[in-house]
C-alpha cells in the first residue's frame, strides 16, 4: 500500500522555495526595518522641538477639505500666522493640518514649506513606529536565520523550534520584547498626553 504524500502538507518538510530566496526576504525585512527606525528617530525628534526652524503658529479659521486621490478623504486644514522662535520673519496665511481651535497658539516647526506640529502625542506616535519598525527587523532576522519564510500558524510554529536551537535566538528575543514593549507603551503614553 502507498503511502499518501503528506510531506507537502507538514510544517516539517523542507522549504519549497531556495534557501538564498529566503535570505533575501530576512534581509529585505532586516534593511526596511534599520530604514524605517531611521526615519521615524529623526521624526519623533523633531517632534519634540529639536529642530531649527520652529516657533508659534496663531490659528485664524478652520476648514474642511476633501482631498482626492491616493489618500484622499476629509482633511481639517488651520490657516493662521506663523512667528518664528528667531528672527522677524512672520508668515501670514500659512496651513496647518489638524483640528484646531481659532486664536489657538500652536508650536510647530517649518520643514519643506509645511508645517508639523509640535508635540508629546506626535512623539510618542512616531516612536511607536520606531518599535514597529524593530518588529520588522526581528521579522526579518527570524526568517534569515531560521530559513523558513512562515506565513502561516503552523510555519510559525517550526520557526520558534528552529529559532529555539540557533545561537542567536536569545538576542532576536529580547529585541521582539524590546519592541513589543515599547510599542505598548508608546499607544499608552500617546493616549495620556497632548
Amino acid at each position: 500500500m502507498a503511502m499518501p504524500d503528506m510531506l507537502s502538507s507538514s510544517p516539517f518538510a523542507t522549504p519549497t522555495e531556495p534557501r538564498y530566496k529566503t535570505w533575501l526576504i530576512g534581509a529585505g525585512y532586516v534593511l526596511l526595518g534599520l530604514l524605517c527606525m531611521g526615519a521615524t528617530a529623526t521624526q519623533a525628534t523633531k517632534a519634540t522641538g529639536e529642530v531649527a526652524h520652529k516657533g508659534t503658529l496663531t490659528v485664524e479659521s478652520c476648514t474642511v477639505r476633501h482631498v482626492s486621490g491616493r489618500h484622499g478623504g476629509d482633511k481639517t486644514m488651520c490657516v493662521g500666522t506663523f512667528r518664528p522662535g528667531r528672527g522677524p520673519a512672520v508668515r501670514d496665511e500659512t496651513e496647518l493640518e489638524g483640528d484646531h481651535i481659532p486664536g489657538e497658539h500652536v508650536r510647530v516647526y517649518r520643514e519643506d514649506y509645511e508645517y508639523h506640529l509640535i508635540s508629546w502625542r506626535s512623539f510618542w506616535g512616531w516612536l511607536a513606529f520606531f518599535f514597529l519598525s524593530v518588529l520588522a527587523v526581528c521579522r526579518g532576522a527570524t526568517t534569515a536565520l531560521s530559513g523558513v519564510h512562515a506565513r502561516t500558524v503552523d510555519e510559525f510554529t517550526v520557526v520558534r523550534s528552529l529559532m529555539e536551537r540557533h545561537p542567536g535566538a536569545p538576542y532576536v528575543a529580547a529585541l521582539r520584547w524590546a519592541g513589543a514593549g515599547g510599542l505598548l507603551l508608546c499607544f499608552v503614553f500617546a493616549l495620556v498626553s497632548h
